[in-house]
């Protein structure tokens, strides 16, 4: 149940204009538009009286309230009794308080404390039976945080909305989570900071369970499709031309991805590991798999040059299969669309030119998607789709926590390589000072010497920005290196 928030008790022509610019129309937006913050009212012992920290205490008012006016500025002035002392109080644009408070007079003050001049900047000034602990502040312009307060709780005395729950009472009873309409009453009526926090770890909850029943829909082990048939002959023959021996991350890896392919329905898996950890040589062992059971196979990488890349390692090691190379460069691209479309090839690898409508494939298989991170959501929806069953790898360098990959992924979906093949060389860094730079220089010349390559990065390209810039490393690697 919602009401249109004219026919609320407290809102006048200026304050529903102002909340319908908000794009809230009804009681049921107001209710679900939460604090942005809370300001702490609670109050302050003698003992925590610290310089520069935030403060509220309550106490007397000993002397007159002067307002001074300056040029820019309204600065009202008065002391307060406090635990047998009396503290200064600055406020600033606060004229009003000259005539709302009087000497003697009891008031609650909030705000900075300065202990060398033992005075209070104050924020607050309020009369001791309008104190709350925790006051929520809602930050919509031209409406005050106490007009917003007491509208919301007319709407919640006079039961003018209704708010379902929408999470099933299995996990609220599992997971201790509060009731959502008590959610959001804690939110705008919080007694004190623990009324927040269980509230926010409802909707946080919330936001979590429908997101993870968002991905469960996209899973494509919705689609149903026979298992794959492919020839283990040929694959442990293929496996066998490798020139090294698979770490055993990359082993579980692969096992997992066929035990995928045996299901009666498409899967999509995340292979995480960092650069040289050998993700490619299991998304290659998997791709000669779905190639041998007479499906095509295509990889799309996020630029050129790694296409490139997996272009040619991918040609190195499966010489017996059809590959094709799909870019913005690729030359007659119309022909070998249509001998794409014709399955002449069984492995497309390319960029995103493998989206374009006119790139169909005869029967695709298997897709693999190279740091799928790079793309957006939209691109890698659009090759999946190209596919009939589909089965869907995912190919990431950027570590991701197993919690969070879990929630997008399934506890199930995710492979992780952590260990490095025997063969790679251990990356070796050093840190040099600049007294040390001549041997930086030594060991760049005997690396050009044995004719491999040199990377040199530097902060700047314009010597108007640092002395390291392209423009003077240049020189001096010209002058040091000839």
């Amino acid at each position: 149940m919602e009401v249109k928030l004219d026919q609320v008790k407290g809102i006048g022509p200026q304050t529903l204009r102002i909340f319908r610019n908000q794009g809230i129309w009804n009681t049921y937006d107001l209710v679900l538009n939460t604090p942005k913050a809370y300001e702490d009212f609670s109050f302050t012992s003698i003992s925590d009286l610290r310089d520069k920290t935030s403060v509220t205490i309550q106490g007397k008012i000993t002397s007159l309230i002067k307002v001074n006016r300056y040029t820019k500025a309204e600065v009202t002035t008065f002391n307060i009794s406090f635990m047998h002392q009396d503290i200064h109080i600055v406020a600033f644009g606060k004229g009003f308080l000259a005539k709302t408070f009087q000497q003697g007079d009891v008031v609650v003050v909030k705000g900075i404390y300065q202990l060398y001049k033992n005075q209070i900047v104050a924020s607050s000034v309020i009369k001791p039976e309008k104190k709350v602990d925790i006051k929520p502040i809602y930050r919509i312009e031209g409406l005050h945080d106490a007009n917003i307060t007491s509208i919301i709780s007319n709407i919640f005395n006079e039961s003018l909305v209704q708010i379902f729950e929408n999470i099933p009472k299995v996990y609220l009873d599992k997971y201790q989570l509060v009731g959502r309409q008590d959610a959001f009453f804690k939110l705008h009526f919080p007694k004190d900071e623990q009324d927040i926090q269980q509230a926010l770890r409802r909707l946080k909850y919330e936001e979590a369970f429908f997101l993870h029943l968002k991905l469960a829909l996209r899973q494509p082990s919705l689609f149903k499709r026979p298992p794959k048939n492919y020839d283990i002959h040929k694959v442990r023959e293929f496996i066998q031309k490798i020139p090294y021996e698979l770490t055993q991350d990359q082993k579980d890896a692969v096992n997992e991805i066929y035990r995928d392919f045996k299901q009666p329905f498409s899967s999509y898996r995340l292979i995480q590991g960092d650069v040289g950890s050998g993700k490619t040589i299991v998304s290659m062992i998997a791709s000669y798999a779905v190639i041998t059971a007479g499906e095509q196979v295509t990889l799309m990488a996020p630029t050129e040059m790694l296409a490139n890349q997996h272009y040619q390692s991918f040609r190195t090691l499966m010489n017996d299969v059809n590959i094709a190379l799909l870019t913005s460069k690729t030359k007659n691209k119309d022909q070998l669309k249509q001998e794409i479309k014709d399955h002449k090839y069984n492995l497309v690898i390319g960029t995103q030119a493998l989206i374009e409508s006119d790139v169909v494939f005869d029967n695709l298989g298997l897709i693999i998607i190279d740091e799928q991170h790079k793309f957006g959501v939209h691109t890698r929806d659009e090759l999946i789709s190209k596919a009939n069953a589909k089965d869907i790898l995912y190919l990431t360098a950027t570590p991701i926590p197993r919690t969070l990959a879990m929630a997008a992924f399934g506890e199930h979906h995710v492979s992780l390589i952590k260990q490095k093949p025997k063969e790679r060389t251990l990356v070796e860094t050093v840190y040099l000072t600049k007294d040390k730079v001549n041997d930086l220089y030594e060991a760049i010349k005997q690396t050009v010497i044995r004719k491999e390559h040199v990377f040199v990065v530097v902060p700047a390209i314009s010597s108007t920005k640092v002395d390291d810039n392209i423009e003077t490393i240049y020189q001096e690697l010209k002058e040091r290196l000839n």
